[in-house]
């Protein structure tokens, strides 16, 4: 498990292949920073901080970006939750194996701020990050009425600058890995 401090990185660059980095959220909420789309909100600021903007791909049914490193390319895909596609699709689009594919999502099992890294539940080779969001709120509401509300004022400020600065931080750790 990552804790949340994490050591600051380099800039991108040393990449071995394409990566695909997907991060789940709902595109069904009307708030966009609701706690079920923290995953969104981090490929958004790796976008950011690539330089990149997203479009609607229609054959993904997702928000795409890609950014070209030194030593090639990255993908990003905000991912619908509910979407009834599998990431099948997402491979085949950028020509991938799930070894290039790193999932961006929740985890209400998982403290807030802290992140654990590992191959998801199908136990494939896709990797999944997942940030935790839990809180002592969280037991006040059922999961998805707490996922679609927003952070609290204090929720917004350690999700700005901690937990999205961080999730990059083990992101760039992942995919420079040699």
């Amino acid at each position: 498990m990552y804790k949340n401090s994490v050591a600051r990185r380099a800039p991108y660059g040393i990449v071995d292949n394409m990566k695909v980095i997907v991060g789940i959220g709902d595109t069904e909420t009307d708030e966009a920073r609701a706690r079920a789309n923290v995953g969104f909100m981090i490929v958004d600021a790796l976008a950011k901080e690539l330089g990149v903007d997203f479009s609607q791909d229609s054959q993904l049914g997702a928000q795409t970006a890609e950014a070209s490193t030194k030593s090639g390319k990255m993908a990003l895909v905000k991912w619908p939750a509910k979407s009834a596609s599998s990431f099948d699709a997402v491979k085949q689009r950028y020509g991938v194996s799930n070894a290039d594919v790193i999932v961006v999502d929740n985890d209400l099992a998982v403290p807030f701020g802290d992140f654990e890294v590992n191959n998801g539940p199908d136990k494939s080779d896709v990797l999944h990050v997942w940030v935790g969001l839990q809180s002592r709120m969280f037991g006040c509401f059922p999961p998805e009425d707490y996922l679609n509300s927003r952070f609290t004022v204090e929720g917004y400020e350690a999700l700005d600058d901690n937990v999205i600065p961080d999730a990059l931080d083990v992101l760039h750790g992942i995919v420079t890995k040699k």
